[in-house]
């Protein structure tokens, strides 16, 4: 049985939840997403990389990214509402970035804040 956020954390840090000193200050929506994922991270010495420019000729960045093992991970952004992701222009857009990604090697995980959660469970699979 995979163990759930909250026992992660626990194991990792000793507390069933983040400590709000225990956390980074975000730069945007994004990055305190995944704050829990960032601490892993530290706490395993993996290095990581906020809004990482992926591609050689596109300013395309992932919103957090594991370079070592070409692992990244992008916030979506939708509660619940519209949003640029679910227009036809942005899903038509994030389409070709993801499929881009994906010729160049790299493993896209994408969020929304419904299922950010799992990012920590699906992390432990590539590392």
């Amino acid at each position: 049985m995979k163990p759930t956020q909250k026992q992660l954390l626990k194991k990792v840090y000793g507390v069933g939840s983040l400590a709000k000193s225990k956390r980074p200050a975000p730069v945007s929506k994004s990055q305190s997403a995944f704050d829990d994922v960032v601490l892993y991270l530290k706490s395993k010495a993996i290095g990581y990389v906020y809004e990482y420019k992926f591609h050689p000729d596109r300013k395309w960045r992932f919103d957090l990214a594991i370079p070592d093992y070409k692992v990244a991970m992008e916030y979506e952004g939708i509660y619940g509402g519209q949003s640029r992701h679910t227009t036809t222009s942005g899903y038509t857009a994030d389409s070709e970035k993801y499929n881009q990604a994906t010729i160049l090697g790299w493993r896209v995980l994408r969020y929304t804040a419904k299922n950010k959660n799992q990012a920590i469970q699906d992390i432990l699979k590539f590392i």
